[in-house]
């Protein structure tokens, strides 16, 4: 399951955000995941 992650700073109600990442496309171990999002949090 993919991590996205997605900026909705100043939309309004019912906009969408604007995509910035996506990880993890096609991993489905959580630990794996997590590490990915710490990583990318780091950067």
């Amino acid at each position: 399951m993919p991590i996205n992650i997605i900026n909705y700073t100043n939309c309004k109600e019912g906009e969408k955000g604007e995509a910035l990442e996506h990880l993890c496309d096609d991993e489905w171990e959580m630990p794996t995941q997590i590490t990915a999002l710490e990583n990318w949090l780091f950067v």
